[in-house]
């Protein structure tokens, strides 16, 4: 099992699983007619694990994007309902934005707290003493520790949002269609959704897998020098890691 399948599992459902179960209780009515009186609704829930699958840097951008439209739209509305569903909006994308970045004292946890903490320690920069002079080499090797450390922040963030936010948003869902009339079998909804959920994830792990093992079979021994290699790396191999990434 990979060790983003154990996390989204472990930390990373159950963080995902607290925020927004804390979030309906204070910001969602007991029932609802239809799902278009929801606080958040289905179209929203959709982009937003969107871009955490296909842009994770940017999911805070977007919830701040996100929040200033309503704010705008609640600095123009006098109806006191649509005031209330506009500031229960507006606390959701301060909410997301917060899972994404928070600090403590106000978040406890976040996603880039979690990267921080799981950082190899290899990647960690030297504290020089103050006014220190590196030598040219001692500037290279800080160079390539950064640039070997935002790769690695790119890759944590590329494999942890999109699952942190898959769970969230499909707990939003469940708990929404629990309080909406009409679907009572939302425990079977949710139990059929997350099944299919866990297959496409575990389809698209065991493909990846087969294609890095692919990536990586030996040259063909008829190579011959001036002629190009028959080996099996496939020309754009990124091809493959963008298929999927929409939900």
């Amino acid at each position: 099992m990979l060790e983003i399948d154990i996390a989204a599992d472990t930390e990373l459902g159950e963080q995902a699983i607290k925020a927004a179960g804390k979030f309906v209780r204070k910001h969602a009515a007991p029932s609802y007619q239809r799902e278009d009186d929801w606080p958040i609704s289905r179209s929203q829930i959709t982009g937003l694990r969107q871009i955490a699958m296909n842009e994770p840097a940017r999911v805070g951008e977007f919830a701040e994007h996100q929040r200033r439209k309503a704010e705008a739209k609640l600095e123009n509305t006098t109806n006191e309902k649509r005031r209330q569903e506009l500031e229960a909006e507006i606390a959701f994308w301060e909410l997301v934005r917060g899972l994404c970045e928070g600090k403590p004292p106000k978040f406890s946890w976040s996603l880039t707290q979690a990267r921080d903490q799981a950082l190899p320690a290899e990647l960690h920069d030297e504290k020089q003493p103050p006014g220190a002079q590196l030598t040219k080499e001692q500037q290279a090797a800080r160079k390539e520790k950064r640039e070997g450390r935002e790769r690695w922040q790119r890759q944590w963030e590329r494999d942890h949002y999109a699952a942190f936010f898959q769970r969230f948003c499909i707990h939003y869902l469940y708990e929404m269609s629990k309080r909406t009339k009409g679907n009572e079998d939302a425990d079977v909804t949710h139990r059929r959704a997350t099944a299919v959920e866990a297959q496409a994830a575990s389809a698209w792990s065991h493909r990846l897998r087969d294609r890095v093992a692919h990536w990586h079979r030996p040259v063909r021994a008829d190579f011959r020098p001036g002629r190009p290699a028959r080996c099996c790396r496939p020309a754009d191999p990124a091809g493959l890691l963008n298929q999927g990434q929409t939900a």
